[in-house]
C-alpha cells in the first residue's frame, strides 16, 4: 500500500514551496502544509477524497487495475490467449496468465494488489473523517456509503483471487503498520456488512445523469448478490439480486451490440456499475481508457498491441447464428470504414486471427488526441444481463426452475433480436447462418441441465469482459476448462489462488504468509 494521495500532495507542495525559498529560510517550520488532519472541514473535502478512491479503478497508466482485470479474467481463463506474438509486444506478466503459471513477482498481480489496497486506504480515510466534516447530513451519509461500496468492491476483488488477505478498516500509515492475513470468512462478512449499508444509496434514477458512474443501491445489491454466490449462499443471493430486479431501474438494451459502442456508454439502462472515461481533456494521459491501446489490432492502420485474443474454444461456444459472436470477437478479414480506403482486419501477431471486439473502436470513430488512449470508452463492471443470469442461477439452485428459465430466456430473447448486421462493419467473415429457430427458449426443468445452460449463457453473454476466471473458480471448473481450451492438462490446483506479491511479503517482514504452493 502507498500513502494517501493527500499526503503526497502535501509533501509535493512542501517541496515546491521550500525549493523557492532563500537559503536562510530553509530551517523555518513548513507553514501551510496540508495534512489529513487540517484538510477535512466540509462535505466537499470528503467528496474530493472519495473521487481519489474512484480514480484507482481507472488510472490512465499501464499496468493498472483495468489491465489486471482483463488479464486475470480473460487471459487467465479459457476465454482468451495473451495475443500478439512475443516479438511484437512481450509482456511476461500477461504471458504467465495465458498458461496459468503465475509467479510471485508478476507485475500485473502486484499492480492489482496495490490498486485495490490504495483504494481501500482512501475509503478508510473517508469513513474515518465523515464525523469531523460539516455539511448536509444526507450528502455526507451518501459519500460514506459510496466509500463502503468501494471498500467492499476492493476486498471482494482481493479475497476471490487471493483468499485470506489483510483487512485494515481504518486509515493506517503503511510505513509504520505491520499487516497480517484475515481469514476469508471474516473478509466476506465485512464485505456483506459494507454492501448492506451501501444499499441505502440513491438509485441510479435518483442520482440522475449528472452522477453517472457513482455507486448506487442497485450496484450495492448486485455486488452483494455476487458475493453471496461466491460463497454458495444461494438463498441470500436470490434475495439480494431480486432487489435489483424489483427496483425497476434497469433493463436490457434491445441491441446487444449497442452496449459496446460509444452510444452505449452514456448512462444506458443496462449499466449497473461502470468504470467511466472521458476523451479530449486536452492533457496527456488524460482520462481516456488506456486499455484500448492494448486491445486494438497491431495492424498498420490501427497501431495497437493486439492483446486479449479470444480462443477457438470461446468461438465454438456460441450457438449457430448467435449475433453476440460478432459483437464479442473481431475476426481476421472483417472490413471497417476508414476514409477512402476501407480497413480489412489482419490482427497481426494473433494465433487464430481473433481479438476482443467489445473494446474495439473503428478508425473512423476515434478521437484525434493521443491515439488509442484518449477514448471515452466505459468498462462495464456489472451489467443488468449479468444480474439476471446470476438471479437465474440462484433460483435454479433454490429449486425454482420455472422462474430461473423465465429470466434465462429474457437474455436469449435479447440476443436473437439483436441485428445480425453490425452497423460499424462493412462486412464480417463470421458465418451467422443457422437452421431451425435462432436461440430458442429453453424448457428443461432438470436442475443439472438447467444449471449447465445458465453457465453457457453466462459465458457467451459476458465473455471478454473480465469475468470468466471468477466464474470458473467459484464453480470449481477452472482446471477442466483450462485443459479443454488451452491443453493445460497438468493443472496445478495451487494456481486457483494467485500468489501474494513477494514485495508485499517482504515489506511485512514475513508477517504476510504466501499462499500455499508458491
Amino acid at each position: 500500500m502507498k500513502k494517501n494521495f493527500l499526503t503526497k500532495v502535501a509533501l509535493a507542495a512542501f517541496v515546491l514551496s521550500t525549493a523557492s525559498c532563500k537559503k536562510d529560510l530553509l530551517n523555518q517550520p513548513p507553514l501551510g502544509v496540508q495534512t489529513d488532519v487540517s484538510y477535512f472541514k466540509t462535505a466537499a473535502d470528503l467528496n474530493n477524497t472519495l473521487t481519489a478512491a474512484y480514480n484507482y479503478l481507472q488510472q490512465p497508466t499501464f499496468p493498472a487495475y483495468e489491465t489486471a482485470r482483463w488479464v486475470f479474467g480473460d487471459v487467465g481463463s479459457d476465454d482468451a490467449l495473451k495475443g500478439a506474438g512475443a516479438s511484437s509486444f512481450p509482456i511476461p506478466g500477461i504471458s504467465e496468465f495465458s498458461t496459468n503459471q503465475q509467479t510471485t513477482t508478476n507485475t500485473i498481480i502486484n499492480v492489482y494488489w496495490s490498486s485495490m489496497y490504495n483504494m481501500i486506504a482512501v475509503c478508510n480515510l473517508v469513513l474515518d473523517k465523515q464525523s469531523v466534516v460539516t455539511g448536509d447530513a444526507t450528502t455526507i451519509t451518501n459519500i460514506a456509503n459510496e466509500a463502503r461500496f468501494l471498500r467492499a468492491y476492493g476486498y471482494n476483488e482481493l479475497v476471490k483471487y487471493f483468499g485470506d488477505v489483510p483487512m485494515p478498516l481504518t486509515y493506517l500509515d503503511p510505513a509504520t503498520v505491520a499487516m497480517v492475513k484475515t481469514p476469508k470468512a471474516q473478509v466476506y462478512a465485512q464485505i456483506e456488512k459494507d454492501l448492506t449499508e451501501a444499499s441505502a444509496l440513491p438509485t441510479k434514477t435518483q442520482w440522475g445523469a449528472a452522477n453517472d458512474g457513482r455507486a448506487t443501491s442497485g450496484a450495492a445489491n448486485a455486488l452483494l448478490g455476487k458475493v453471496y454466490m461466491s460463497q454458495k449462499k444461494y438463498i441470500e443471493a436470490e434475495a439480494a439480486l431480486k432487489k435489483v430486479v424489483d427496483e425497476g431501474t434497469y433493463s436490457l438494451l434491445s441491441d446487444y451490440g449497442a452496449i459496446f459502442r460509444k452510444t452505449g456508454d452514456n448512462n444506458n439502462p443496462e449499466s449497473v456499475f461502470d468504470i467511466k472515461h472521458k476523451s479530449n481533456t486536452g492533457v496527456f494521459p488524460g482520462e481516456g481508457s488506456f486499455n484500448l491501446a492494448f486491445f486494438q489490432p497491431g495492424d498498420a492502420p490501427i497501431g495497437g498491441f493486439g492483446q486479449d485474443e479470444p480462443t477457438e474454444d470461446l468461438q465454438n461456444e456460441f450457438e449457430k447464428g448467435d449475433p453476440r459472436a460478432i459483437y464479442t470477437i473481431l475476426f481476421k478479414g472483417d472490413v471497417f470504414p476508414n476514409g477512402a480506403t476501407p480497413y480489412t482486419v489482419v490482427n497481426i501477431g494473433t494465433a487464430g486471427g481473433r481479438l476482443n471486439r467489445k473494446f474495439y473502436i473503428p478508425p473512423s470513430e476515434k478521437v484525434a488526441n493521443f491515439g488509442s488512449i484518449d477514448e471515452a470508452k466505459s468498462y462495464h463492471i456489472i451489467r443488468y444481463a449479468e444480474v439476471i443470469l446470476l438471479y437465474a442461477e440462484a433460483l435454479n439452485e433454490n429449486g425454482k426452475p420455472a422462474e430461473a428459465l423465465a429470466w434465462l430466456n429474457k437474455v436469449r430473447q435479447r440476443a436473437r433480436t439483436t441485428p445480425p448486421s453490425d452497423p460499424q462493419r462493412i462486412s464480417t467473415v463470421y458465418d451467422l447462418s443457422y437452421t431451425g429457430t435462432l436461440l430458442p427458449d429453453l424448457t428443461t426443468m432438470d436442475k443439472l441441465n438447467l444449471g449447465n445452460a445458465i453457465w453457457h449463457e453466462q459465458r457467451v453473454e459476458l465473455s471478454m469482459e473480465g469475468h470468466r476466471r471468477d466464474y470458473l473458480t467459484r464453480t470449481g471448473r477452472l482446471a477442466v476448462r483450462m485443459a479443454a481450451a488451452k491443453g493445460i492438462a497438468a493443472f496445478d490446483e495451487k494456481y486457483t489462488l494467485l500468489p501474494i506479491p513477494q514485495s508485499e511479503i517482504d515489506l511485512s517482514n514475513g508477517q504476510i504468509i504466501q499462499n500455499s504452493g508458491y
